[in-house]
């Protein structure tokens, strides 16, 4: 249903998909695991996704969950844009989001591969936070 209302606005949203804008940057955008039932395999992997493009260009993956951070890393992505996890959202879930996922928030950088986990602006199920705070993060692409 989201999708479709950002359709009707002109909004693209990539699901398995990659599109190259300006002749300078790859966007991937990621199937959500939440699209899929949590069933990984109906997702396009990370090489193949990247496997027709130029990697001397950036390549910004955009993912709901911060998954796949090593084929990313090993496949030549600059940057992953991540969040799902809230950052625990509720105490004490926050002490436990980073033993399910490997960069569970903030930001990591390994070699020329970067990911950024932002904890969000909104909640899922309780419409609270107790272990996390509410952001926007603003990323500036320079060359």
């Amino acid at each position: 249903k989201i999708k479709t209302e950002f359709e009707k606005i002109g909004v693209k949203v990539l699901c398995d998909e990659v599109t190259l804008i300006n002749n300078d940057l790859y966007l991937v955008g990621r199937l959500d695991y939440g699209q899929t039932g949590g069933n990984a395999a109906e997702r396009k992997s990370i090489p193949e996704l990247l496997e027709n493009i130029d990697k001397s260009k950036t390549v910004v993956v955009l993912d709901h969950h911060p998954a796949d951070t090593a084929a990313c890393e090993q496949n030549g992505v600059d940057l992953q844009l991540s969040g799902h996890t809230h950052a625990g959202q509720l105490f004490p879930f926050n002490l436990f989001t980073g033993i399910f996922n490997e960069v569970s928030y903030g930001q990591v950088t390994r070699g020329d591969y970067c990911i950024i986990v932002s904890s969000g602006y909104g909640t899922w199920g309780f419409p609270i936070r107790s272990g996390s705070h509410s952001e926007m993060i603003n990323v500036r692409l320079t060359n």
